[in-house]
Order: structure tokens, then C-alpha cells, then sequence
């Protein structure tokens, strides 16, 4: 699901829907050329995954969302990257700085607004431990050469 062709559909889904053209999984399927099995799969990672509030609308043919309100998530981040990113920003919290520091501070501030009021902007912003509850979904692990 982390490829870019991936993210495309569910976005072009996401703007159908949210415009009540109602897309169904065959629509879909012909305007990426998909199968119709692995079309559906993409309409049910969009609930499942990323929460998405989508209902078949039988005389429509086709999916609306419940709440007009819900927005996909930005993007996903995994332990591991925040984890590198808080070691980064204290190894280099010791240097006289540069280009590098500056791209990994702006980067913080980016994922500490993304953050919002969750528990993990505190973690990201000062490098504390996680807040309690359940752990943010965990990443694909980096193949070693």
C-alpha cells in the first residue's frame, strides 16, 4: 500500500467521493487499470487503514462518505523514523550546526503540526518517550545490504 501509484488512486477515490460522484470499484479499476479484485482492495484499505468513513450507496452504484469532515491522513510515520529523527536532532544538538541541522529542524517543525494535539508532539518536540496507549503503526523494516 506505500507505493505512489497506490496513493494516487486512493486520493483520486477520496476527491470522487467527496465531489458525491460516487465511485465504485469498477470505475476505478478501468480509470487505473486495475483489476476489479485489487480495485476493491484499494476501497477497503481507504476504510480500513486510514479510517475512512465510505458507504455503498446501492442506488448509486457506488461509495459517498458518511462524514464530510473526514480528510486522509497527510502521510505515515513509523517509530523507527521519529526515533531517528530525535537521535539526529541530539547528535547534532552538540554541533556548531549547518545545512543538515537546519533541514532536520524544519522537518521537526513540520511533523510536530502534523503531530496536532496528539501526545506524540510532545515526543517529537523535546525527545521524551512515546505517550501511553497504542503504539503508532510500525513501518516496514529497512532491507540491510
Amino acid at each position: 500500500m506505500g507505493t505512489i501509484a497506490t496513493l494516487e488512486r486512493i486520493f483520486w477515490f477520496d476527491d470522487q467521493a467527496r465531489r458525491k460522484r460516487y465511485p465504485n470499484a469498477r470505475v476505478l479499476a478501468e480509470r487505473f487499470e486495475l483489476s476489479p479484485k485489487t480495485a476493491q482492495r484499494c476501497i477497503n484499505a481507504m476504510r480500513d487503514r486510514f479510517g475512512a468513513p465510505l458507504e455503498y450507496h446501492p442506488s448509486k452504484r457506488g461509495y459517498h462518505y458518511l462524514d464530510d469532515s473526514f480528510e486522509l491522513p497527510h502521510f505515515q510515520i513509523g517509530q523507527e523514523e521519529i526515533l531517528s529523527l530525535l537521535l539526529a536532532r541530539r547528535l547534532l544538538s552538540s554541533t556548531s550546526g549547518g545545512f543538515i541541522s537546519r533541514d532536520i529542524e524544519r522537518f521537526s517543525r513540520k511533523l510536530i503540526t502534523e503531530a496536532g494535539g496528539s501526545g506524540w508532539r510532545q515526543t517529537i518536540s523535546t525527545g521524551f518517550s512515546p505517550p501511553p496507549g497504542p503504539a503508532m503503526p510500525r513501518s516496514a523494516p529497512i532491507p540491510s545490504n
